[in-house]
């Protein structure tokens, strides 16, 4: 309720970590995609990912860097973040084939799963009157 008595017309949500998650943890996907090119990972590799992605997106925090970007420039970040990560473990090759297929499987529908409980909830609030939107920073 508002400080006036009235309920608010219209709900809200966030994407990611929200509404849907990656489908399996950041290093099963990183496995998938590496068996599926035929590239040997190291374990290390795996174990660190998802802390080295979390570090670069906190650097980028700490430098007040935009998160919300053209496509193109999305795409290049994401790539650097992984390829970047993948050159301290792997041959030049391997790294770039690697980062550009987590890419890929990242940027599409295939990565991602819904929470159990997204479209219950959506459509309680639904039934219930509210308008429902996203406002997100995902791509």
């Amino acid at each position: 309720m508002n400080s006036e008595g009235k309920r608010p017309s219209a709900i809200f949500f966030d994407v990611g970590e929200t509404l849907l998650r990656p489908r399996r943890p950041y290093g099963d996907l990183l496995t998938g995609v590496s068996h599926d090119l035929g590239v040997d990972l190291p374990a290390a590799l795996v174990d660190g990912l998802a802390a080295r992605i979390d570090t670069r997106v906190a650097a980028r925090t700490q430098q007040m860097l935009p998160f919300t970007f053209p496509a193109a420039e999305s795409q290049r970040f994401w790539y650097e973040t992984y390829h970047g990560f993948f050159l301290d473990f792997l041959a030049a090759t391997d790294a770039r084939r690697l980062a550009q297929g987590l890419l890929q499987l990242l940027s599409s529908p295939a990565g991602y799963a819904l929470f159990e409980e997204t479209v219950g909830t959506l459509k309680h609030f639904r039934a219930n009157g509210y308008r429902l939107g996203i406002i997100s920073n995902w791509e």
